[in-house]
Parts: structure tokens; C-alpha cells; sequence
């Protein structure tokens, strides 16, 4: 623990008034002054007497250690004034918070008044406190970094202490005893490759946030105001989506500390919500424990092996709002997401099933026999490892740029040589339904070959890719897939997209060469379960298909 030293320092104001007295004052006792400073003096820290003294934490891997920082400040109980709980005037915290440096292991505060008692009760409350006898206990916390708990004297940290006068040094000293409890939570998974935990969610059978009644022996846990049995920690990281998931506990990475009630719980849950590093779409993951006692002034870690998260579909719906079957409500489902939209990125979704034509060729009118797979784009891809990189579907079906003249938009051309392109982005009972419109978003494409195969990753829960053409795909999760679709009201009989059906190519937009254009093909096992697809290319003659349209919102 650390020691916080009192000193006694007259203002500039009084030194006349008050200057002569002092020889008359027995050196046992406090020398009465008219303001105050607290100095913090360092002591030797041992993982027995960690830095208690302090209001900000970092994580070391075996213990929670304590620092002060912008606008921390303190109470002291001196029966003697009116109120007598009187707040901290003035600090050094400021001059030392300079240059970056956030956080600092030693702060002086100044108080106004006389003491002249052998002690007094120092109290802290939190930065969210502006009271000396009330703390509050945040339901909602936020952590930037992995390890450094610089929130939780704006979230409910506080302590208490007896500051006793030293007759040698002519001061008060004294140790802060922190009287929350804190919670240190460090996720780990060998299943994951990418995903982020970007929040935590912890329940309890009791209120562990609230605002709670604060004396000098520390908290009344009992009958809080504005009491809530959940505490919700959003982790923001180096780009806002959360902390990345180690193998193993790993502080430096994604460990997070949340301030909590002490006391003792007989159910206490942990909801680790998990976001896809691909599609941004978030799962859950849910620990149970039973008879959970946390300590005042005591941090408890806790491990835990994450599993595979519950990730229910999502869905967009006519207004390019999304959620789950659950959060549909009255509106209209118009695909399935594919990966969630963020502050910087569009979403993108596919159709529920593939577009109303079929048979569709690249040149030429549909199920005739004049078939071409060249796409006229402005760009082609004859190795497969770009192709597979690529992600312009809109560019080549909307935008004139996409086509090799610099001018012709494929998807309202009336030109026979662009029949897949604007056939392929119908959707027909879904065109009408959609209201939202803003620059790319809100019209139906002809997917590339790297937007087909991020929607086999994320629908079909396939992890191993092709890497050349004609290469089958490791296996997914066919059942899981196709209930997706089938949840939002598609036929059980129907082909869903990304199947195929009639035909079994589809389409990408994506031109390898001047002969080829690459497409997709869905397999599926014997028994109908399983699923994996290969990226061909496909040649000149006799070669028609579907198309699945995406869309972005």
C-alpha cells in the first residue's frame, strides 16, 4: 500500500497573520493552518501491498495497480467545519499531466480550512461524484486499451483512510484502502482466427451498480439509488471494434478490469459478445458461476476458453435497417447480411434466393443458344489469387468506369451483350419493397468472385478457401445455411441462394480473360448437411447460369 503525507503550508495571504505563532505550538501537536496539502510519498510496493493509493489501474498479470489522474480529487471528514465533509481546492495533478503522460504515481491536494486534530478520515468518491458521501458504480463502462484501466475512477472507484499527524515531520500520513471491488476478465480461444471481444456483459442476483450511500467505513452495498444488476463494458481498441482474442491470457491484448459492488452473489453470468473479424456480425458467448464473492478493495481474474459464440442471422430489411428474425417486426426481409455495416463500410447482403432469371448467358438473350462469357470489363483477372482479392461487383454492373469503354452501365443497357448483367440483378418481388437509396446503396449487383466467396465464408461457416481455380472448397455448415434462409420465409423446396438452381453455375462478375469469366459452384453431400463450393472459369461455349444479386446498404 501507499502512504499519502498531509503537509501543513500556509497561502501567501496569511503568512503575516500567522507567522508568529508557530515557536508557541507544541510540536506533538497539529499546527493550525488555513489551507491544507496532501502529499502522496512512495512506498515499496509488493504483491502483498500493491499501489493501493492511487485511481486509475493497471493490469501487471498479478495484480491491479493504482494512479492518479485529471480530475481526481478528495474529501476529508473535519467534524470542527460546516459542512463537515470538505472538498480538495486545488491539486498538482494538472502540471504533471503534460507532454501525453496520462496517469502519474504521486499528486498533492490542497484543502481550506484549520486542522488540528491527531486525525482525520480522507475519503475518495470518483471522478463521477460530487459529493463526499455518495459513489456511483457505472452500468456502463468503457475500457481504450488492454491492460490499462484508466476509467475506473470515472466509474465507481473509491476508497477511504486515517490520516494520522506525524510529530517528527509536522504533517498527516496516510493509506488509501480502495473500497470497490474489481473484476480483471482476460478471454482467450484457440478457435478463433481474428475475432474481437468488443463487449462484456455481467450479471448478478444483486445490484452491483447504483449510486450507494459512502461513510467512513466505505460502502453501503445495501439499497442503492438507481440500482442495476448488470454491468456493461464496451472495449474500444486501437480502431473501435474491440480487443483481439489471444490463444492464450495475454494482458497485453484484451485484458479488461470492471469496477463493481463488493459483496457476495449466488449467480453471477459473464457475456462475452463476439464480433466476426469478416462480416462484423457479433455473437455471444455466455459463462455461468455460482456463489461469487468479491471483495472490497480485492481484484478477482478470471480465464476464461472461449467457445464458438451463438451468432443469430441477420437480416435486411426494406428500409436498410437490419436484425435478427426476432427484430423483424413489420418490416419486409430483403436479404441476407453479409457483413454488417460500420462507421467507414457499406453493408453488404444477398438476395434470398437467386435472381428471377435463369439460364443467363453473357451474351445474347436468355436460353438461346448464343453464349459468350465475355464480360466487357475494364479490368480482368487470369490469376486466380487476384480474383479471388477482388470486390468491384457494383462497379462492373452500375458504373460505367467497370466496363471497358469508360461509359456503358451494364445493368440498364439494352444491348443483348449485357443480358446476364441486367437480367441478373432482378429480384422482382424484393424490388419493390426496398425504400432506401443513397448513392450505391439500395440496388442489386452481380456479385465478384471475392463477394461470393465471403458469403459462402460467413453463411457457410467455411474457414478453408480455394486458391486456384477448379480447387473444391473446404466443407461447411449446410444445415446451418440453408435454416437462414428458410427462417426468413423461403420455400423449404426452394433454392436458396448461394445453392444454385436451376442452373448449377453462378455467375460472378469477375472476367478472367477475354474467353472466361469466373462462376461458382455449390456442392453438396449425400445426406445434405454439408456444403463446399469451387470457382471455375467458364469458357466460350454452352455456358449459362444464375446469378445471386448483392446489395449493398
Amino acid at each position: 500500500m501507499k502512504k499519502i503525507v498531509m503537509s501543513l503550508l500556509y497561502v501567501v495571504g496569511l503568512i503575516m497573520m500567522v507567522g508568529c505563532s508557530s515557536d508557541e505550538v507544541s510540536p506533538e501537536k497539529p499546527i493550525a493552518r488555513k489551507t491544507m496539502a496532501f502529499t502522496m510519498k512512495e512506498a515499496a510496493v509488493t504483491s502483498a501491498t500493491p499501489a493501493g493509493s492511487r485511481t486509475a489501474g493497471t493490469y501487471t498479470g498479478s495484480q491491479l495497480d493504482f494512479f492518479w489522474t485529471a480530475n481526481d480529487h478528495l474529501w476529508v471528514n473535519n467534524p470542527s467545519a460546516t459542512p463537515a465533509l470538505v472538498e480538495s481546492s486545488s491539486s498538482n495533478l494538472a502540471e504533471q499531466l503534460v507532454g501525453g503522460v496520462s496517469k502519474v504515481p504521486t499528486a498533492k491536494f490542497w484543502f481550506e480550512g484549520e486542522y488540528t486534530a491527531p486525525s482525520y478520515v480522507v475519503r475518495y468518491t470518483g471522478q463521477s461524484s460530487s459529493v463526499g458521501d455518495k459513489v456511483i458504480i457505472s452500468p456502463m463502462q468503457e475500457q481504450q486499451s488492454p491492460g490499462e484501466a484508466t476509467q475506473i475512477g470515472m466509474v465507481g472507484d473509491c476508497g477511504t483512510a486515517t490520516a494520522t499527524y506525524s510529530a517528527a515531520a509536522q504533517h498527516y500520513e496516510f493509506t488509501l484502502d480502495h473500497k470497490a471491488a474489481y473484476l480483471t476478465l482476460l478471454p482467450y480461444s484457440t478457435l478463433y482466427t481474428g475475432e474481437k471481444v468488443s463487449k462484456i456483459k455481467i450479471t448478478a442476483s444483486s445490484p452491483i451498480a447504483g449510486t450507494f450511500d459512502f461513510t467512513d467505513a466505505g460502502l453501503a452495498t445495501t439499497a442503492p439509488q438507481n440500482p442495476s444488476n448488470t454491468i456493461t463494458m464496451t472495449l474500444q481498441g486501437n480502431d473501435g471494434s474491440g480487443f483481439p482474442i489471444a490463444n492464450a491470457p495475454n494482458r497485453l491484448v484484451n485484458s479488461s478490469t470492471i469496477v463493481l459492488a463488493p459483496g457476495t452473489y449466488s449467480t453471477f453470468d459473464i457475456e462475452y459478445t463476439v464480433t466476426h473479424p469478416l462480416s462484423h456480425i457479433q455473437g455471444t458467448v455466455t459463462k455461468h458461476y455460482t456463489n461469487v464473492t468479491f471483495n472490497p478493495g480485492k481484484n478477482k481474474k478470471l480465464n476464461f476458453d472461449l467457445p464458438y459464440p451463438v451468432t443469430p442471422a441477420r437480416y435486411l430489411f426494406e428500409d436498410g435497417t437490419t436484425g435478427t428474425i426476432g427484430e423483424k417486426g413489420s418490416h419486409t426481409i430483403v436479404g441476407v447480411v453479409v457483413k454488417e455495416k460500420t462507421a467507414t463500410e457499406d453493408g453488404l447482403a444477398v438476395a434470398l434466393h437467386s435472381s428471377t432469371y435463369y439460364h443467363l448467358a453473357w451474351q445474347g438473350p436468355r436460353a438461346s443458344n448464343v453464349y459468350t462469357a465475355q464480360q466487357w470489363n475494364n479490368v480482368m483477372y487470369p490469376n486466380f489469387t487476384d480474383a479471388a482479392r477482388d470486390m468491384d461487383g457494383y462497379k462492373y454492373t452500375w458504373e460505367g468506369a467497370g466496363s471497358w469503354d469508360g461509359t456503358t452501365v451494364k445493368a440498364t443497357s439494352t444491348s443483348p451483350e449485357f443480358s446476364a448483367f441486367r437480367d441478373g440483378t432482378s429480384t422482382q418481388h424484393t424490388d419493390a419493397a426496398i425504400t432506401f437509396a443513397n448513392g450505391k446503396r439500395g440496388k442489386w449487383f452481380v456479385p465478384s468472385v471475392g463477394q461470393m466467396m465471403l458469403a459462402f465464408q460467413v453463411l457457410g461457416n467455411i474457414s478453408v478457401l480455394p486458391t486456384m481455380a477448379g480447387q473444391t472448397s473446404g466443407e461447411g455448415d449446410y444445415t446451418y445455411m440453408k435454416k437462414i434462409f428458410t427462417d426468413a420465409g423461403l420455400s423449404p423446396y426452394s433454392n436458396p441462394g448461394l445453392i444454385g438452381g436451376p442452373d448449377n453455375e453462378m455467375w460472378t462478375s469477375t472476367q478472367a480473360d477475354a474467353s472466361h469469366a469466373y462462376c461458382v459452384r455449390a456442392i453438396r453431400d449425400a445426406g445434405d448437411t454439408k456444403i463446399s463450393f469451387v470457382i471455375d472459369k467458364a469458357e466460350l461455349s454452352h455456358w449459362t447460369g444464375v446469378v445471386n444479386p448483392f446489395i449493398y446498404f
